[in-house]
């Protein structure tokens, strides 16, 4: 990306000006599934895309279970709620700090 005037295009975390997407595909075919072009830094934006992608694939037909799987950047209780609430199961990793570094530890390994 070059210039100032792109349409879409903004400063992230890391302060550099580009394109900031959100994709999401099939974990089995690697087809897109939702595309959506956001502005800013990781977390704006993913409850709602997440929110249409669901709505997306139920109006396409699927009728089975689905599974979110994302990085620490989608990381939210908000997103959390909005997936539990539309019977999404989901596995989105978190931000290593010392809390949770911590609690490692303590999971038992059958679970």
């Amino acid at each position: 990306m070059h210039g100032k005037k792109k349409g879409g295009a903004a400063y992230g975390y890391t302060r550099v000006l580009g394109y900031h997407p959100l994709l999401a595909v099939r974990a089995d075919t690697g087809e897109v599934l939702h595309a959506r072009l956001r502005k800013g830094w990781s977390q704006r934006g993913v409850k709602r895309s997440c929110a249409e992608l669901v709505a997306r694939v139920r109006r396409c037909g699927a009728g089975g279970p689905l599974t979110l799987c994302a990085d620490s950047g989608f990381f939210s209780w908000e997103l959390i709620k909005t997936l539990t609430r539309q019977g999404v199961a989901w596995s989105i990793t978190v931000h290593v700090n010392a809390s949770v570094r911590q609690a490692i530890p303590a999971i038992d390994e059958d679970d």
